[in-house]
């Protein structure tokens, strides 16, 4: 299991193999709007 942080529950980043968990779409959708927004 893969998850964020520290809590494992709440950290997790996915429950099945194709649909994340709210902790795992917040960080990908922050990763996606720094790129897109500085370029990095």
């Amino acid at each position: 299991m893969t998850y964020l942080g520290e809590d494992r529950k709440t950290g997790a980043t996915s429950h099945d193999y194709g649909h994340l968990m709210p902790a795992a779409s917040d960080y990908l959708a922050r990763q996606a709007l720094v790129q897109a927004v500085t370029g990095r």
